[in-house]
């Protein structure tokens, strides 16, 4: 058991600097996704394990400003955690997240190792409390970091820069028991990234002090736009915000007031569907339910006999379905990506008929409810972050 294993193990992920992107082929990070495996293999053929946290935790060397280095701490945990959890089941409920941003711990420790120039004053810098100034504008930075930069005339500076790369990392935390449900891992073998420590039955994967964030913390903004609208003429945006993990609310709108290349062809339309969201593995990539309302002003002929236009001009089409959809990240940064959509609704619908010619006259007035197929979408869309992370 590990209750009786005393053993070190540094397993950890490195990215380049400025990049949030999980590179396996990066330095010795494809050794050491391949020890990870062997340990989550240990703890799920120990039935005597089960996990009772698991924590995604990231960081960032200190060259940045405290809001760039806020988020790629938080886009590195989120590429180790999408990594992982694309090839691992992981119960919602034992996950915890830890951006920890500048780990000054391990920095302190390399120093120690180094042959460094001033390396006291170096170590009672680290020492000092957190202490953000402004630097270059709007921006803030650790006040410990202007220090060092400025110590010796940057000649001290140069010499740390080399234990920087490590800091640019990504960490998974087990905390293991014997009562809570255990981590399963699926047929197929994959690689995970971490850095270990097994001390009894905690596997400690990062050293640094413990900063609890939780996920509603980082929610994002995504702007999409469905493509196959554009091809009838539509102009159209959704705007979509995440309100937790698993759920978000949406809000498309398209427009149009156009003729297809002739009087007696068109489709005008003001039409609006907001929905809220739920979904299934969190709102950055996964499937996921919806329900909406629909609200649609219209004025549409197709060179028939008869043009349909909303009662008076002012009785748009009402009422609301459920959807379902998917959302696919492409490109290296995954704030990219593919959605895909269909739903189905019931409206209710006063429309008036008119003579399909140039001021044709008013035929007659009909109501209806209508049930079916209230939109379907192809959107290409792209994510902004929006919140801030909230000391605990």
């Amino acid at each position: 058991m590990y209750s009786q294993e005393r053993s070190l193990t540094d397993i950890y992920v490195e990215f380049l600097v400025n990049n949030s992107v999980l590179d396996p082929n990066f330095g010795d990070n494809a050794t050491h996704l391949d020890e990870i495996i062997s340990l989550i293999d240990k703890i799920n053929t120990d039935t005597t394990l089960s996990v009772v946290k698991l924590s995604f935790c990231g960081s960032a060397s200190p060259e940045g400003s405290l809001q760039l280095n806020r988020g790629l701490s938080y886009r590195r945990l989120k590429a180790l955690e999408q990594y992982v959890r694309s090839r691992v089941y992981i119960p919602d409920s034992v996950i915890t997240y830890d951006a920890s941003y500048i780990p000054w711990n391990r920095l302190r420790e390399r120093v120690l190792d180094m042959d460094l120039d001033k390396k006291q004053e170096v170590l009672d810098i680290i020492d000092k409390d957190e202490v953000y100034v402004n630097y270059r504008g709007n921006t803030q930075i650790d006040g410990r970091v202007v220090e060092l930069m400025n110590l010796d005339k940057s000649a001290v500076w140069r010499q740390l820069s080399k234990a920087f790369q490590e800091m640019r990392s990504a960490y998974v935390v087990f905390e293991l028991s014997k009562q809570l449900p255990r981590i399963t891992l699926e047929a197929e073998r994959y690689n995970v990234t971490a850095k270990a420590v097994l001390r009894d039955t905690i596997i400690c994967l990062n050293v640094e002090p413990y900063v609890e964030v939780h996920p509603e913390e980082y929610r994002h903004l995504h702007l999409a736009t469905n493509l196959p609208a554009w091809g009838l003429l539509l102009s159209n945006a959704t705007l979509e915000v995440d309100l937790s993990r698993h759920w978000s609310l949406a809000l498309p709108v398209y427009y149009s007031a156009l003729n297809y290349f002739a009087d007696d062809v068109k489709f005008r339309t003001i039409t609006m569907q907001p929905e809220l969201r739920y979904w299934f593995r969190g709102c950055e990539s996964s499937w996921y339910a919806g329900a909406h309302a629909g609200l649609s002003y219209y004025n549409v002929a197709w060179g028939e006999l008869f043009r349909y236009q909303d009662h008076n001009m002012n009785t748009p089409a009402l009422g609301g379905g459920l959807s379902i959809g998917y959302r696919k990240p492409i490109g290296s940064n995954k704030r990219w990506c593919l959605d895909i959509s269909v739903g189905a609704g019931v409206y209710s619908v006063h429309y008036d008929r008119f003579i399909n010619i140039e001021n044709g006259f008013l035929v007659d007035s009909k109501k209806m409810t209508y049930a079916g197929v209230d939109h379907a979408a192809l959107s290409l869309s792209y994510m902004f972050d929006i919140a801030k992370r909230k000391r605990r």
